[in-house]
């Protein structure tokens, strides 16, 4: 009985500890949304990065456009969007402006930030937008301002 307890405990262990979040699970699911960047410019844009001291180590992109062609996909993939579960996110800015609604979160240990979230929905006529960009790396708020800027673009 202590055995079959002990393999059980392992089992969930092992289970929490390979469980992605809400986000990691969105981006994975419509990876078929995501831009790529061209492989030539990913390491640039990173030198950049670095050079101005921000640690990055994804980028990530979905933007709906690739769903075009699939309309219960696109539909799926807003909706979803609207519903993602930000519990373990901070809010850094939430901009609503005529159809446009933006919002920016973080998720931090400590005073490192390790994932930097934006989520962009907007409405034009009838056609509907969404976009997540996710950055995962070591970030301050030092860092987040230099993006703001774009000071580590120069």
């Amino acid at each position: 009985m202590k055995y079959f307890i002990l393999i059980l405990a392992c089992l969930c262990a092992m289970s929490c500890s390979r469980q992605t979040t809400g986000i990691d699970a969105f981006v994975s699911q419509y990876d078929q949304a995501s831009v790529r960047m061209p492989g030539i410019l990913m390491p640039l844009v990173k030198k950049k990065l670095h050079k101005a001291g921000i640690n990055v180590k994804s980028i990530k992109v979905l933007t709906p456009e690739k769903l075009q062609n699939d309309s219960a996909l696109l539909k799926r993939y807003l909706a979803d969007l609207e519903m993602l579960d930000f519990k373990d996110y901070s809010k850094m800015a939430e901009v609503k402006e005529d159809d446009e609604h933006i919002r920016v979160f973080f998720k931090k240990d400590k005073e490192v930030i390790h994932q930097i979230v934006v989520v962009i929905r907007s409405t034009e006529g009838s056609e509907e937008d969404g976009i997540l960009v996710l950055l995962k790396g070591e970030f301050n708020i030092t860092d987040i301002h230099k993006i703001i800027k774009h000071d580590a673009f120069k």
